[in-house]
């Protein structure tokens, strides 16, 4: 049995994934187009950086961001989109995200509306919301009638939401 066409129809949402998560460490502040999220920022900042100019520091974490966002999206898809259903395990991991994801947002509000402004935390607050609707969408949708192509929707949705602004940066930059 041939693996082809699982790897074609993963290599475009493995695309959208890479762009969200290289999209949101791509300013060197938190902006609404690039709100830093953690799962992105995070493994730029374990690395060990060269004495370097700004602007590579900040295309490397960008790189680094997009790939490790990447990875994790098809290490987790793959086993997945084998199938027509959504798996019970990811609906368990988004349910937590998302509420983790509402902590992380309400515990930060203050520090957002300090540090980066109210109109920039109520953007990311509302990526984050839409995101989250997109994805109970699409799980009800799959669960109605069950189909590869929303298993993979709702897979790709919730990455691009972890790659791009869940769990973003509100606060004061060091």
């Amino acid at each position: 049995m041939s693996r082809r066409p699982l790897y074609a129809a993963l290599a475009l949402p493995t695309l959208a994934v890479a762009m969200a998560a290289g999209l949101s460490v791509a300013s060197n502040v938190p902006r609404p187009w690039s709100p830093t999220s953690l799962l992105a920022v995070i493994p730029a900042m374990l690395l060990p950086w060269p004495a370097t100019s700004a602007a590579e520091v900040q295309l490397v974490a960008s790189i680094t961001g997009a790939l490790t966002v990447a990875l994790a999206f098809v290490a987790w898809s793959y086993p997945c989109v084998q199938t027509e259903r959504i798996p019970r395990l990811s609906l368990l991991a988004f349910t937590n995200l998302g509420v983790a994801d509402a902590i992380w947002l309400a515990g930060g509000w203050s520090y957002g509306v300090h540090y980066q402004g109210r109109m920039h935390t109520l953007i990311v607050i509302g990526c984050n919301v839409l995101a989250g609707l997109a994805s109970v969408g699409l799980f009800l949708r799959n669960r109605r009638a069950p189909s590869a192509a929303s298993n993979l929707a709702f897979h790709t949705v919730c990455f691009v939401a972890l790659g791009f602004c869940a769990f973003p940066w509100l606060g004061e930059l060091i």
